[in-house]
């Protein structure tokens, strides 16, 4: 598929190509973050991804995320549980996966608002 693009784009168009898709990754990290920062700062800690499309959040005090997973479920916010990633899934992690690439500002807002509430709910 590179070569074809290559082919078709040329070498500058496929590195203007993926500029464009750095900044915009860049950005979809930046918009999560600070949605983060606004609303589970106190509740769950997280690092900011150097790479990716994905915001790795752990919740403080939950041993297992799945709970918290199941309830934002119900309010239409999908995650991930860390313990999905386990050869053996049903080890419990306080660790879930947010996806930042498909969502706007305004929605990652109102999610992590949603899901601060069910945090406190849960702990």
């Amino acid at each position: 598929m590179v070569s074809q693009l290559l082919h078709q784009w040329g070498e500058e168009g496929f590195w203007a190509h993926v500029y464009r898709n750095i900044e915009f990754y860049r950005r979809k990290r930046d918009e999560i973050v600070a949605a983060a920062d606004k609303w589970l700062s106190g509740l769950a800690e997280w690092h900011i991804p150097k790479a990716g499309m994905f915001l790795w959040i752990k919740i403080k005090g939950m041993p297992d995320a799945k709970l918290l997973i199941e309830k934002a479920i119900k309010k239409e916010i999908l995650l991930v549980s860390g313990s999905d990633f386990y050869v053996d899934s049903t080890r419990p992690s306080p660790y879930f996966r947010a996806c930042f690439s498909l969502v706007s500002p305004e929605e990652m807002d109102i999610a992590f608002q949603k899901l601060a509430q069910i945090i406190k709910e849960c702990l």
